[in-house]
């Protein structure tokens, strides 16, 4: 697995989910008397006790793909002002084509997009694309099933992401 970049918010979020994984499956372990007894103290032909064996694995399989990430994960700083290109902690402002609105996005650490916000973490398709722009550049971008034309309009700090 590459290195990963994250936000101290980000960090945050994997070691909360961490957590609250290791207390589901703690929870679901102390169950395993419970659902023996009702099921006859069988485990064949006891669903309950299949389903927490699918269940625990499930968690576990979770579990771990979190740890490895926190584990690859670097932690970003904020960038330097003033900021001159477009990195992780930046608010991008940029014309698409013709478009004669323009498109704000903030550029967040991995696994931390939310589109309803504007968040795109810099490994997306249009984030990676517009990584290390500066305000006037103008570059051929895909996106979705096109290529368009971007023009970096401006680029701030983006304190929010931190």
């Amino acid at each position: 697995m590459r290195t990963l970049i994250v936000t101290p918010k980000g960090m945050n979020k994997l070691r909360e989910q961490a957590e609250d994984l290791r207390r589901q499956i703690k929870e679901l372990q102390g169950q395993t008397a419970e659902i023996m007894e009702v099921g006859g103290n069988q485990w064949h032909d006891n669903f309950a006790f299949e389903q927490q064996g699918v269940d625990l694995c499930r968690l576990n399989a979770k579990l771990q793909e979190v740890q490895e990430i926190i584990s690859k994960a670097t932690v970003a700083s904020p960038p330097s002002a003033p900021v001159f290109k477009v990195e992780i902690g930046t608010r991008v402002r940029f014309y698409v084509g013709e478009e004669t609105n323009p498109r704000d996005v903030i550029v967040a650490g991995y696994g931390e997009s939310d589109p309803n916000n504007n968040f795109y973490a810099y490994d997306t398709p249009l984030a990676s694309q517009l990584m290390k722009q500066k305000p006037g550049d103008e570059f051929l971008a895909q996106i979705g099933q096109t290529e368009e034309n971007i023009y970096i309009l401006s680029v701030q700090f983006a304190p929010e992401v931190f």
